[in-house]
C-alpha cells in the first residue's frame, strides 16, 4: 500500500453539533484522529475533551461476556430506537445465558473424559466375565486392578510359595499386563508392598454394574 500525504485539518463549529461531525467524518473515510493533547496544549481558549465514554462499561461487559465463551463480536446495525435500558437487559441476560451454556458445558466434557478414560480402563479387562459390582462388594478381600510391567509378570514365579500373591491377567501386550490381584483384608498391606516392589500400575476402575463388556456399552451409550 503507498503511503499517503495528509494535511491537518481543524474543525470549529458549536458543541452541539459535535457528534454529528465525528460521525460524519469517520463515515468518510478519509481523516486519521489525532490527540488534541498533540496540538491544544500551547493554543489558549481551548481544551481537551475528556468526558467519559457512556458506552465504555457496557461494551467492556459485552466483550467480556464473549470473550468467556470464545466468540468474536462483530459490528451490525441496530435499530434506532434501542434505549439504553433496552441495552443493558438485553447484555444482561445474554451473559447470564452464556454463563449457563459455557457452565453446563465444562460439566459435560469432564463427564465425556471421565466416560472415555472409563472404557479405556475397562477394555483391558474383557475376559474377566464377573459382574464388577459383585468384585468391588468383596467383604474379606481387596482387589485391585492395574497393570505389570512383562518383566515383573515373570518375577511372579518367585512368589508361587506364598497363596496371597495371587495375580489375574486378563489382557495383555509386549510391554504389560493388565489384571488384578486379590489379598485377604489381614494380609494386604503386605500384598500391597510386593506388588508395588513389581512396579504394578494401579488403575481407577468406575464402579459399574454387570460385567466389562456391559459396564461398556453403558458407557458408550452415555457418551
Amino acid at each position: 500500500m503507498a503511503v499517503e500525504s495528509m494535511q491537518m485539518v481543524s474543525i470549529i463549529g458549536n458543541f452541539q453539533q459535535l457528534e454529528d461531525v465525528i460521525e460524519a467524518c469517520l463515515d468518510a473515510g478519509c481523516f486519521h484522529p489525532e490527540s488534541t493533547a498533540d496540538i491544544t496544549s500551547d493554543v489558549e481558549g481551548f481544551s481537551q475533551i475528556n468526558d467519559e465514554n457512556p458506552y465504555g462499561g457496557r461494551l467492556q461487559k459485552f466483550h467480556e461476556a464473549l470473550d468467556y465463551c470464545g466468540i468474536k463480536p462483530e459490528l451490525v446495525p441496530i435499530p434506532e430506537d434501542l434505549s439504553d435500558d433496552d441495552v443493558d437487559v438485553y447484555i444482561n441476560r445474554l451473559e447470564k445465558n452464556l454463563h449457563t451454556v459455557q457452565t453446563r458445558r465444562d460439566q459435560l466434557q469432564k463427564e465425556i473424559a471421565e466416560k472415555e478414560y472409563a472404557i479405556s480402563q475397562l477394555q483391558h479387562f474383557y475376559s474377566l466375565d464377573i459382574p464388577l459390582d459383585k468384585v468391588f462388594a468383596s467383604e474379606f478381600i481387596k482387589v485391585r486392578f492395574g497393570r505389570l510391567p512383562a518383566e515383573s509378570y515373570e518375577k511372579l514365579r518367585a512368589y508361587r510359595p506364598n497363596p496371597y500373591i495371587l495375580f489375574v491377567p486378563c489382557s495383555h501386550d509386549e510391554s504389560y499386563y493388565w489384571g488384578m490381584y486379590l489379598a485377604p483384608l489381614d494380609s494386604v498391606e503386605e500384598v500391597d508392598r510386593v506388588f508395588a516392589s513389581l512396579f504394578f500400575e494401579r488403575l481407577h476402575i468406575p464402579e459399574s454394574t454387570g460385567t466389562p463388556h456391559e459396564a461398556v456399552a453403558f458407557l458408550e451409550k452415555r457418551l
